[in-house]
């Protein structure tokens, strides 16, 4: 089971940190531009996760508890981030920042929750730039690091599973979009490349009549390639946008959502 889960994880958190860091406009200008262009923003998203394998261990090991949660895990994911205009010669570079610490499930001594922390960094540079006819388009590459757990524990016959995770993504991508009135819609692709290493523990009662316990320990990597289709508009008042999105995983046929609030020069 917790096999199954680690496996799982390998795909669906490389896939969940492409949530943040999206801007509607595929090249944001020159930072020493008239205004110059730089921006800041939050943004919230949601990934789903298959979590059947860490309850099917949970359930193993007498976490009765687990049977009450579905299958899929609706993770959510919330960021702050920034971009700057290049100096001199055309890019951007942007950034996001997110922690996050939330329950599953069920809660109080007996509980499974997550805790997931990741930055992600992202280069742009702009092949087209937007005119009357032209839209925006660019080239980006990308870089994120994440990492966190996954816990489940039941205090009265202290038993607990712990997964903990990282994750290196490289990503690269090409984005088209064009500024109409009111409204930016934008649509994309990237490629995302990570390796990460997973670490879980286990540790139960044998039985409330036989005095010992059982435990162990594994570590393993994982290597994946994704594939992902995105597309969104961001609805802009002034400096103010408002961004909607959804990124679609060709490989694990998972649709990911995400909204956000920027402000951008």
């Amino acid at each position: 089971g917790l096999q199954e889960f680690v496996t799982g994880l390998a795909d669906s958190v490389p896939a969940a940190s492409t949530m943040s860091n999206l801007w509607s406009d595929a090249y944001v200008g020159q930072l020493l531009g008239i205004p110059p262009h730089f921006g800041v923003g939050a943004s919230a998203g949601a990934a789903k996760m298959d979590i059947s394998g860490i309850k099917k261990a949970a359930k193993e090991l007498g976490i009765n508890a687990v049977d009450k949660l579905k299958d899929d895990f609706i993770l959510p994911v919330a960021s702050i981030e920034a971009v700057v205009g290049g100096v001199f010669i055309p890019f951007d570079i942007s950034g996001s920042f997110m922690v996050m610490d939330e329950p599953i499930g069920f809660s109080g001594e007996n509980s499974l929750q997550y805790k997931i922390q990741s930055f992600n960094l992202k280069l742009r540079v702009p092949v087209l730039k937007q005119n009357i006819v032209l839209p925006n388009l660019s080239l980006g590459v990308g870089f994120a690091r994440l990492s966190g757990e996954f816990f489940a524990k039941v205090q009265d016959i202290n038993t607990h599973i712990n997964v903990k995770y990282s994750s290196d993504v490289y990503s690269a991508d090409v984005q088209l979009s064009k500024s109409v009135i009111f409204l930016t819609p934008y649509v994309g692709a990237r490629i995302l490349a990570s390796k990460s290493n997973n670490l879980w523990d286990y540790a139960y009662t044998l039985s409330s009549d036989i005095s010992g316990r059982d435990e162990g320990k594994y570590a393993n990597e994982e290597y994946n390639i994704n594939y992902q289709l995105f597309a969104g508009t961001s609805f802009n008042i002034l400096v103010l946008k408002l961004n909607v999105n959804a990124a679609y995983d060709l490989k694990t046929k998972v649709w990911s959502v995400g909204a956000g609030v920027q402000v951008k020069l």
